[in-house]
C-alpha cells in the first residue's frame, strides 16, 4: 500500500515578487546610500560641537602651549581641540558608489587627530559607533520596507 501527499504553497508569486524587490534593491541601492553617507556625515560634523563625545569620551584638553599659540594667532576659540579655522569640521564629504558609500575628511592633518600620534593625542573626528549602527540599520529598514511595499 503506497501512500502519498501533497503540500499545495499559496502566495509564491507574491513571495516571488518580494524577492525580485529585494533583487532590484541590492542592484542598485543609490538612495539608500546617499542617506546614509549624508547621515554619518552630520554626525561627524556634530561631533566636533560635542569635542569627540559623539562617539564615546571628549577630546584630550589642549596643552597650556598651544593654547598660547592659538591665542597669539587670534583664532577665536585658543582652547578649543580641533578648532582652528574650522576648515577640518567643514570637510566631510560622502562619496555613494555603486555598492558601497565613504564619508572621509581630505584635509591632510585630519589623519594625525584621527590616529594620534607621539606628540598628538587621538582625538576621532569620524567613526561608527553603536549609536550610528542603529542609525544606519534604521535607513537600510526604511528602505527595504519601501521596496517591499511598492512590489506588494
Amino acid at each position: 500500500m503506497s501512500r502519498s501527499f501533497s503540500i499545495q504553497v499559496k502566495g509564491i508569486d507574491k513571495l516571488n515578487k518580494k524577492l525580485a524587490s529585494i533583487e532590484d534593491f541590492v542592484e542598485s541601492p543609490a538612495t539608500m546610500l546617499r542617506e546614509i553617507g549624508e547621515s554619518t556625515k552630520e554626525t561627524a560634523e556634530k561631533n566636533f560641537a560635542k569635542k569627540g563625545a559623539e562617539y564615546g569620551s571628549t577630546w584630550a584638553a589642549l596643552k597650556a602651549s598651544t593654547i598660547a599659540q592659538k591665542r597669539a594667532r587670534g583664532m577665536s576659540k585658543p582652547s578649543y581641540p580641533l578648532w582652528g579655522t574650522g576648515k577640518m569640521k567643514s570637510s566631510f564629504k560622502s562619496i555613494p558608489k555603486h555598492s558601497s558609500v565613504t564619508v572621509k575628511n581630505p584635509t591632510p592633518y585630519a589623519v594625525f587627530h584621527q590616529g594620534g600620534t607621539k606628540s598628538i593625542p587621538q582625538r576621532k573626528i569620524l567613526d561608527i559607533q553603536a549609536p550610528q549602527v542603529i542609525k544606519i540599520t534604521k535607513i537600510i529598514q526604511k528602505h527595504l520596507e519601501k521596496v517591499l511595499k511598492k512590489r506588494m
